[in-house]
C-alpha cells in the first residue's frame, strides 16, 4: 500500500512530502465523488451524478499527472478546481451567507501545506477574487440568497480581512508543521538506512558465524570452549570425543596429568595469556600412545577471560617420525663414524702407497739420470753424435718423469689435505707468485701489468698460491714463441665476489675445448713444443672447488688467453 502514496524515482525531500498530502487529498476526493455519484443516481439526480462521475475522473487523471513528477502542476489543478467548484455552489446556495463559506479557510489550509510562499500568496489572492465574486453575484440578485438585501460591499472587505489574517496564522502554523514534518522525514530516512544498514549486517554477521561455526565444527584438530571450572560450553566433532557439552574437559586428561592441566586452565583465567602443553594418553586398553600438542588461549569479554578456548592436535605420526628420525640419526652417525675410520685409515695408507711410489719411482730415475750424466761427461768423446743425442733424450725423459712424480704427489696431497679457509691478501700472493719468476720475467723482457688492489677473499693461502703459481707459470710458456710477450694481472670486487685474472698475449686455444683443459692429463698441445704434465690446470681447478670459488677462460687461437679465478670475500 505504501507505494500508492509514494513518488517514483523522486529523492528530494519537499517534493516527496508534498507528493504524499496531494495522494491523500486526491484519494479522499476521488473516493468522496464517486460515493456522491452512487447516492446521486440513486437519488435519480442524473445531471449532478454524472457532474461527479466527471470529477472523480479529473482527480484520477491528476494522480497519474503527480505520479509522473508534475506535482506542482496537479496542486494547482485541485485548488483551482475547488475554488471553482465552491463558488458554483455559493452561487447556487445562499451566497455569502450560506455555511460553505467555512470551505475557504480550509483550502487556504490545504494551500499552506502544498505551496511554497509564492504559490501561497496566489491563491490567497484566487481566494478573495473567488469572494468578491460571490460578493457581486449577491449584490446584483444572481445567486439564490433568502435575504440578498443584507449584501453590502462592507461585507467584501470585512470577509477579505478576515480571510487575510486567518491565511496569515494559517501561513504560520503550516510553516512550522512543515518544518516538523521535513524533520520527521529527514529522521524517517535515516531510521530506514539505519534499518537497512542493521539488516545488512546482521545477514553478515550471521553469514560470518555460519561460516565459522563451519570451520569449527569440520577443523581437523578437537576445539573445546570451557569455563573456569572446565566445563564444557562448546567441542566441534574432531576425534570424536564422547563428551558432551556440561561435561568436564578434565575426563579427557590421564590422571596423573591432571594437576597439571587445572594450573594451566588456572593460569590462563589468572594472567590472561595462553599455555601451551602436551599430553600423552593411552587409546583404550591396551591400545597404542597417542600424543596431543594443546594450547590453551583465553577468551575475553571487557579485558576479562570469560572461557577458555582450548585446541588439541593429535601429534602422535610427527612423534613416530621424529622417533624414526632420531633412530636414523643415530645409525647415520654410526656409519658415518665407521666410515670416517675407513677412509681416514685409507688415507694413511694412500698416503704411504703414495711416498713408496715417490721413493720407488725417484729412485729408479735418479740412478738413470746419474749414470746418464757419467756417460755424457766421462764418455764424450767415446760417443757419436747418435749416442749423445740418445743420453739427452733419456735425461730428458728422466726429467719430465721426475716432474710428473711431484705434480702428482702434489695433487695427491690437494686431494687429501684439509683446507684452511681464512681472509687471504690477494696483493701479497701475486706479489710472493711474481717474486718466483722475477728472474725470467725480467730475462725475457716481458712487458707485466699488474692492477691487484688490498682486496681480502675466503681462501686457503697455500691452495690460492699455488693457483695463482700454476696461471702465472701457464702464460710465461705459452708467449715463449711471442715477440713482444706481455702478461697482464687484475682483480676486481664484484657484490660479494672478487674476480682475479690473468691474461697473456700468447698462442691462445680453441673454446671447443674449454672444459677438456681443466680434466687431468689433458693437453692441447705436443710436450715437444710445450713441455709440461697436464695436471696444473687440473690443480687450478680442485683448489677453487675446495674454496668454494670457480674457475674459467676466455681465448681464440692466436690471440692469447685470460683465465677467471673468482672468490667470496
Amino acid at each position: 500500500m505504501k507505494r500508492f502514496w509514494e513518488l517514483p524515482g523522486v529523492a528530494d525531500g519537499q517534493k516527496i512530502r508534498t507528493g504524499r498530502i496531494l495522494f491523500s487529498i486526491l484519494y479522499a476526493l476521488i473516493i468522496s465523488c464517486f460515493l456522491g455519484a452512487l447516492v446521486a443516481f440513486v437519488a435519480q439526480e442524473t445531471d449532478s451524478a454524472f457532474g461527479l462521475l466527471l470529477a472523480g475522473v479529473f482527480y484520477s487523471g491528476l494522480v497519474w499527472v503527480t505520479r509522473r513528477g508534475w506535482v506542482r502542476l496537479s496542486t494547482f489543478a485541485v485548488l483551482t478546481s475547488l475554488l471553482v467548484f465552491l463558488t458554483y455552489l455559493l452561487f447556487i446556495g445562499q451566497g455569502i451567507h450560506d455555511l460553505l463559506m467555512v470551505v475557504y479557510p480550509v483550502i487556504l489550509i490545504i494551500a499552506s501545506l502544498l505551496f511554497g510562499p509564492q504559490g501561497f500568496i496566489w491563491i490567497v489572492a484566487v481566494t478573495i477574487i473567488s469572494i468578491g465574486v460571490v460578493v457581486w453575484g449577491d449584490l446584483n440578485g444572481l445567486t439564490q440568497a433568502t435575504y440578498p438585501q443584507l449584501t453590502n460591499i462592507e461585507d467584501f472587505f470585512f470577509l477579505s480581512m478576515i480571510l487575510l489574517f486567518t491565511g496569515a496564522i494559517v501561513w504560520l502554523l503550516a510553516d512550522d508543521l512543515n518544518r516538523n514534518l521535513d524533520r520527521a522525514l529527514k529522521n524517517e530516512k535515516a531510521l530506514e538506512e539505519t534499518n537497512r544498514q542493521l539488516e545488512e549486517q546482521t545477514r553478515t554477521l550471521t553469514a560470518s558465524e555460519a561460516r565459522w561455526r563451519s570451520l569449527v565444527e569440520n577443523a581437523p584438530d578437537l576445539i573445546i570452549d570451557v569455563d573456569r571450572d572446565g566445563k564444557i560450553l562448546f567441542l566441534n566433532n574432531a576425534y570424536q570425543v564422547k563428551l558432551t557439552v556440561g561435561d568436564s574437559v578434565f575426563d579427557l586428561v590421564p590422571d596423573d596429568q591432571k594437576q597439571v592441566a587445572q594450573a594451566a586452565l588456572q593460569s590462563v583465567f589468572r594472567t590472561g595469556e595462553p599455555v601451551r602443553l602436551e599430553f600423552q594418553n593411552q587409546a583404550g586398553e591396551g591400545g597404542s600412545t597417542q600424543w596431543f600438542a594443546t594450547r590453551l588461549g583465553p577468551i575475553k569479554q571487557d579485558d576479562r577471560v570469560t572461557s577458555v578456548m582450548i585446541v588439541a592436535t593429535n601429534t602422535t605420526v610427527q612423534k613416530i617420525a621424529q622417533e624414526n628420525m632420531r633412530q636414523l640419526n643415530l645409525e647415520l652417525e654410526a656409519r658415518v663414524a665407521s666410515r670416517t675410520t675407513a677412509l681416514e685409515s685409507k688415507a694413511r695408507e694412500l698416503e704411504a702407497f703414495a711416498y713408496s711410489v715417490s721413493h720407488d719411482l725417484k729412485g729408479p730415475l735418479r740412478g738413470i739420470d746419474g749414470y746418464s750424466l757419467l756417460l755424457l761427461e766421462d764418455y764424450a768423446d767415446k760417443l757419436d753424435a747418435e749416442g749423445a743425442h740418445y743420453l739427452a733424450s733419456i735425461r730428458k725423459a728422466t726429467a719430465q718423469m721426475n716432474q710428473l712424480i711431484d705434480d702428482l704427489l702434489m695433487y695427491s696431497r690437494l686431494e687429501r689435505r684439509a683446507f684452511d679457509i681464512s681472509p687471504v691478501n690477494l696483493q701479497t700472493v701475486v706479489g710472493k707468485v711474481l717474486d718466483e719468476y722475477g728472474r725470467e720475467i725480467a730475462l725475457r723482457q716481458v712487458n707485466l701489468l699488474v692492477n691487484v688492489p688490498e682486496e681480502r677473499v675466503q681462501a686457503d693461502v697455500e691452495g690460492l698460491t699455488q693457483a695463482v703459481r700454476n696461471l702465472v707459470d701457464n702464460a710465461l710458456k705459452f708467449t715463449r714463441a711471442v715477440a713482444n710477450p706481455q702478461i697482464e694481472i687484475g682483480a676486481q670486487r664484484k657484490d660479494k665476489v672478487c674476480v682475479l685474472w690473468v691474461k697473456d698475449n700468447g698462442i691462445g686455444f680453441d673454446m671447443r675445448y674449454h672444459d677438456r683443459i681443466f680434466d687431468i692429463f689433458q693437453r692441447l698441445h705436443r710436450a715437444e713444443e710445450y713441455p709440461g704434465t697436464g695436471i696444473g690446470l687440473a690443480l687450478v681447478r680442485k683448489v677453487m672447488q675446495n674454496c668454494g670459488g670457480r674457475v674459467w677462460a676466455e681465448s681464440a687461437p692466436g690471440n692469447g688467453a685470460q683465465f677467471f679465478l673468482e672468490l667470496p670475500v
